[in-house]
């Protein structure tokens, strides 16, 4: 009886060591891809959260809008334009800029996509910009929804930024 007991005590301490030593957590490899931008929506919300001023763009995207995912955690949010609020005091249509991109850390929430600014070092500068913290989710198997409260908020209003992707 005593060996027995031993035995069990043995299997289930071996079990539990095989079940402790997984694998490192590796990003889901659906979204480790390339995706190119297809649309932009800009819209702004009051302090009751009611919709004030909502905007769809659609421009003719070049290869340089995109969001490149890898699977270090890393990624690159590409753009050649500069989309304003879409409020009165803004210009009403995008402008075109030089392609610039941000780097990302990335990681899976479930089933969402959570966005951080790399650590900042340095002093700020002109184009500093405060921490952000922005979501994606895949939408239907094959777009990307890419989301972005903007970091200067009003106390009055409220910026969001919805970006959609499809994979390349």
């Amino acid at each position: 009886m005593k060996k027995s007991k031993t035995l069990s005590v043995s299997l289930l301490l071996f079990v539990a060591a095989l079940t402790a030593c997984k694998k490192q957590y590796q990003q889901p490899k659906v979204v480790i891809s390339t995706w190119q931008q297809v649309s932009q929506r800009l819209y702004q919300t009051d302090t009751n959260a009611l919709l004030r001023y909502d905007t769809i763009f659609h421009v003719s995207f070049s290869s340089n809008n995109y969001i490149q995912l890898y699977d270090d955690g890393t990624c690159l949010v590409s753009s050649d334009y500069q989309f304003f609020p879409p409020s009165p005091y803004y210009p009403v249509n995008p402008e075109k800029v030089q392609a610039g991109g941000q780097t990302l850390n990335w990681t899976s929430l479930g089933s969402a996509y959570v966005f951080t600014q790399l650590p900042y070092t340095g002093l700020p500068s002109p184009t500093w910009l405060p921490p952000s913290l922005d979501t994606a989710f895949i939408v239907h198997g094959d777009t990307l929804r890419y989301q972005s409260v903007s970091p200067f908020r009003s106390p009055i209003m409220e910026t969001v930024s919805v970006g959609y992707y499809v994979k390349k």
